[in-house]
């Protein structure tokens, strides 16, 4: 399970702040949501690691920029909202 800080964040709370409740939950959405979930975190972890062996001194914002966000207002904006 991710951490944040002290506090674990699992995928099924992440899934449920993003708004699939209910019937979505119910119809055999879950599993492929929390394997998309999966996939989006392996994939941060791998552009972290990037970020790091190039000396980036905000790999967060490296993450939102190579996933392809906060090109309008910038990374840490973005972050922000």
């Amino acid at each position: 399970m991710p951490e944040r800080g002290n506090m674990k964040i699992p995928i099924n709370q992440l899934i449920k702040k993003a708004g699939f409740t209910g019937f979505d939950l119910l119809e055999g959405r879950k599993e492929m949501l929390v394997e998309f979930a999966e996939l989006i975190i392996k994939e941060c972890a791998d552009t972290a690691d990037m970020a790091h062996e190039a000396g980036c001194p905000y790999p967060g914002d490296y993450i939102v920029e190579a996933m392809g966000f906060g090109e309008e207002c910038g990374a840490a904006e973005w972050r922000c909202k």
